[in-house]
């Protein structure tokens, strides 16, 4: 059971991680730091889809755009830090 908390804790931070370096991604494509043109960025770009757009397309359907900002990472962020939160808590009662 401890083996199986702390793999789910690992793979929490990790999608913690990849979040992050997500949106820092997306703004250095915004802000013209990198471009998309490259081939080696886009396959970071398309990457990143592959892996978080299936979860961030099931957060749009409750919590669309607003104002053309996209609170998407900062909500799937706070749950999956909460679940973390949560399974370290569940880890300290064992």
């Amino acid at each position: 059971m401890i083996f199986i908390l702390k793999g789910a804790i690992g793979l929490c931070s990790l999608l913690s991680m990849l979040i992050v370096l997500q949106v820092v991604f997306n703004w250095l494509v915004v802000l013209n730091v990198v471009s998309l043109k490259s081939p080696f960025v886009q396959s970071i770009y398309d990457a990143f889809e592959m892996l978080l757009g299936p979860i961030y397309r099931q957060i749009h359907r409750v919590i669309p755009p607003v104002g053309g900002i996209d609170f998407t990472p900062l909500v799937l962020w706070f749950l999956v830090d909460f679940i973390r939160g949560s399974l370290w808590h569940l880890l300290i009662q064992l």
